[in-house]
């Protein structure tokens, strides 16, 4: 199913549930304004796309990605998302997302800069401090945040370090923004294993997708004991059955190019420590907790019924579409939903947002313990509201969109 249809046709079911109105329901399902425009680099003509979905919480929010599969439809769905993972944990943003469509591979760092630029003077009228506050997402990092402020305060005409967020610190960026997404992810899984009764060090963890968000993840999890024995990204994976060092593995990753083959325990890397695996093998690893980080729509009515994990952890946006989760909770298997799971990125945000707004420091500590101050409430709420076995996602959505109503009758 397109992704956007599927993530429209839960709010038209899950909304009705919750007995919203029928107009709020059709403002829920489509963007407040969606911008598309056309970068010319390097002799060619690029578009470049901005959904500005709600904003009843507060100021649009969210990722800007640079990336040659980049849609209409992939842009609003995931800006859909934004509004309710906001509205889920409460943070005051509404849900925004952008993207350009090429790779950015293909060219030079200034061209890619020429990039980000002409991007910021196209979407300059429609964006800022107070208005939709863009963020890093694939391939766009705290380099191109920085570049992006410098241009947006020059149309300005002042300094605006608040236009957008996951920039250099010494541009206005927090300590701990990088790493905040996967240490959200992890967090959670910390309280789940609480929840549980369980042992970090007896609890089995298959990681898909190991870019940033994965390996922050990964790191987290590994110093509180979690074993973590697999690991991939697009090109395949390594399965290291002791556990993987996710620091070394990184490393290695860094230095070859690629995961595979870096095969790395707390003693060392090599061929002897473990073996290779292909995406689709790790996903139906026979572990505790499988946690797709990567792309969506990973885990599907294709592929749900080989999905062995108990808990489904969902780092990435929409990796589990909603055929496959209705297949996994039939099985009994407990799908932690995106919107809550990668929250961890937008709570950081909304910290260095203030900052560049209000001018106060903001330390890494403080950053990464309200990541845990706004998930973990909100995930003991949702799991309690599914003590029966349904859909968590479901639930979260219900909770999200109760948020909404309540700004939409005021």
């Amino acid at each position: 199913m397109n992704f956007l249809r599927e993530v429209q046709d839960n709010i038209q079911k899950i909304g009705k549930e919750v007995s919203a109105t029928e107009e709020f329901i059709e403002d829920l399902k489509k963007p407040d304004r969606f911008l598309e425009f056309k970068i010319k680099v390097a002799g060619e003509t690029l578009v470049g796309y901005r959904s500005q979905h709600n904003n009843l919480m507060g100021p649009y929010k969210g990722g800007l990605r640079f990336h040659e599969k980049v849609t209409p439809e992939e842009v609003k769905a995931l800006s859909v998302l934004m509004t309710l993972k906001c509205a889920l944990v409460e943070v005051p943003f509404g849900g925004g997302k952008g993207g350009v469509r090429f790779n950015p591979d293909n060219f030079s760092q200034d061209q890619v800069e020429s990039v980000a630029r002409q991007y910021v003077q196209q979407a300059f009228p429609f964006i800022g401090p107070e208005v939709d506050i863009p963020a890093p997402d694939i391939n766009t990092d705290a380099n191109l945040m920085s570049i992006m402020v410098d241009e947006y305060s020059r149309l300005a005409d002042r300094r605006c370090p608040a236009s957008f967020t996951g920039k250099k610190i010494k541009d206005g960026g927090v300590a701990g923004r990088k790493q905040a997404t996967g240490y959200g992810g992890f967090a959670v899984l910390r309280r789940l294993v609480e929840i549980l009764g369980r042992n970090p060090a007896e609890t089995v963890v298959a990681l898909q997708g190991f870019g940033n968000v994965g390996y922050h993840f990964s790191y987290f999890a590994e110093k509180e004991g979690f074993k973590i024995i697999a690991a991939s990204e697009s090109d395949g994976g390594v399965l290291v059955k002791e556990g993987i060092d996710s620091a070394k593995t990184k490393k290695c990753r860094d230095e070859t190019g690629t995961i595979v083959d870096c095969h790395c325990t707390n003693g060392s890397c090599g061929h002897q420590e473990g073996s290779n695996i292909k995406n689709e093998d790790l996903l139906s690893l026979d572990v505790d907790v499988l946690v797709p980080a990567a792309v969506e729509d990973v885990i599907t009515k294709k592929n749900a019924d080989k999905i062995k994990a108990d808990y489904v952890l969902s780092l990435a946006n929409g990796p589990v579409t909603s055929e496959a989760e209705d297949i996994l909770t039939g099985k009994g298997v407990r799908v932690i939903p995106d919107i809550l799971a990668n929250a961890g990125g937008v709570v950081a945000s909304y910290f260095e947002w203030l900052k560049g707004v209000q001018g106060k420091e903001v330390s890494k500590t403080e950053v990464l313990s309200g990541v845990e101050e706004f998930l973990c409430p909100t995930f003991a709420k949702l799991w309690n509201m599914t003590k029966g076995g349904e859909s968590m996602r479901k639930n979260a959505y219900k909770l999200a969109i109760k948020n909404l109503m309540k700004r939409y009758d005021e």
